[in-house]
């Protein structure tokens, strides 16, 4: 069940001492460990001395929670010990349901689960009708609880058309191709500021001739980050997992094939620094996770810029040799979604400004997109993550 929702309100007659069963307030104990395991699940309990009893007061009680959601019924022990129904009044009606439906369908913009629909756009936003959606590591985090997202969100990247501009001061209109980088939920229609759109690098200074090591080269950030690094004439190192991941890189991208090690150990460690003479790379672009990010980080040149863009040792509060700080080394820890920030005007210019370098370099040919591409219908979600 907790698999499968995002907002839960687990009911039960277990309130302190004078309850009927105080046995059932054992899912107050439940529900701590749940939460740190499932960071992105809200699960409230409300315990309540008697169902039968002041329905109007309990209903009043839990209103400020239950508009995260429709609730529709909870369960109490039978007088046999079974589970029955206890129905309360239905807060959102079927009419509204089926409408909500239809607007995920496509009528209306639907940019929070399970929340009521916005009538109206705001003011800077536009809305669109979403033709295709990246899916990305984080992504798969998020749905199986071991990520937190601001918002709930998840989906990053995004291209499509434009279905509703604000006015005619917009750069927008509608029919306008476009691509969108603001985090979302894979709804069939989005609402995003018009600095998160453009129509159809911050790059930690990166210089020429300086070497850097790109992790899983193959994968999209990958592929992205060594296109970048090429364009500065930087010396690319990279990581795959497989030879033909390696075949690719060198048939692709140019990188050298001597430039491309095993991602799936620790021997691109020794690789790397009989590479660059025992000096390191200025560069690393890591999302190896546990011991393998410790030799990454030991892969550090004097000077160097370690950019961690992995989830997990982050989340479970991981440790850092601190030695290598002796190097002048330094570590940043970054997730660019954060970037995508509407109350924080500093941030979201960067964002624009970053997707406008974006779409110039895509245009003057200096980056291309993904090939080959493998491409899912809506209905094979299941199926894309699995493959990812």
């Amino acid at each position: 069940m907790t698999d499968n929702a995002t907002f839960i309100l687990w009911m039960h007659e277990g309130r302190s001492m004078d309850a009927i069963r105080p046995d059932l307030a054992m899912i107050t104990g439940f529900a701590r460990p749940l939460v740190l395991e499932q960071p992105s699940l809200r699960f409230f309990t409300h315990g309540i001395a008697n169902v039968d009893v002041n329905t109007e007061a309990t209903i009043t009680n839990v209103l400020p929670i239950s508009t995260l959601f429709t609730m529709r019924a909870a369960f109490r022990p039978g007088g046999g010990g079974e589970a029955q129904p206890s129905i309360y009044p239905t807060l959102h009606t079927e009419e509204f349901l089926n409408t909500n439906f239809r607007q995920k369908l496509g009528n209306r913009a639907a940019t929070k689960a399970f929340a009521r629909v916005a009538t109206e756009l705001n003011p800077d936003h536009v809305e669109i009708d979403v033709k295709s959606v990246s899916l990305n590591a984080k992504d798969g985090f998020m749905y199986s609880g071991r990520v937190d997202t601001r918002g709930t969100t998840s989906s990053l990247e995004c291209t499509s058309l434009v279905s509703k501009g604000r006015s005619h001061v917009s750069p927008f209109k509608a029919g306008d191709r476009v691509v969108c980088m603001a985090p979302g939920h894979f709804s069939s229609l989005e609402s995003f500021p018009e600095w998160a759109c453009a129509k159809l690098k911050d790059d930690e200074n990166l210089q020429s001739g300086e070497p850097v090591l790109i992790h899983f080269g193959a994968g999209g950030v990958g592929i992205a980050a060594i296109q970048i690094a090429n364009l500065r004439g930087a010396t690319v190192y990279s990581t795959v997992s497989t030879e033909e991941k390696k075949d690719f890189l060198v048939e692709n991208f140019g990188v050298k094939r001597e430039n491309i090690f095993n991602s799936n150990d620790s021997s691109f460690l020794p690789a790397i620094m009989a590479a660059t003479d025992g000096k390191g790379v200025d560069v690393v672009l890591n999302s190896l996770v546990g011991d393998l990010l410790h030799d990454s980080w030991r892969c550090c040149a004097r000077f160097g810029r370690f950019v961690e863009i992995g989830k997990r040792d982050v989340t479970d509060a991981g440790k850092l040799d601190m030695q290598i700080f002796k190097r002048n080394v330094t570590f940043t820890a970054f997730d660019v979604s954060e970037l995508c920030d509407e109350n924080d005007g500093a941030v979201s210019t960067v964002w624009a400004r970053l997707l406008k370098d974006i779409i110039s370099l895509y245009r003057d040919g200096k980056i291309k997109s993904f090939d080959p591409l493998k491409i899912f219908p809506t209905s094979e979600i299941s199926d894309a993550f699995r493959y990812f």
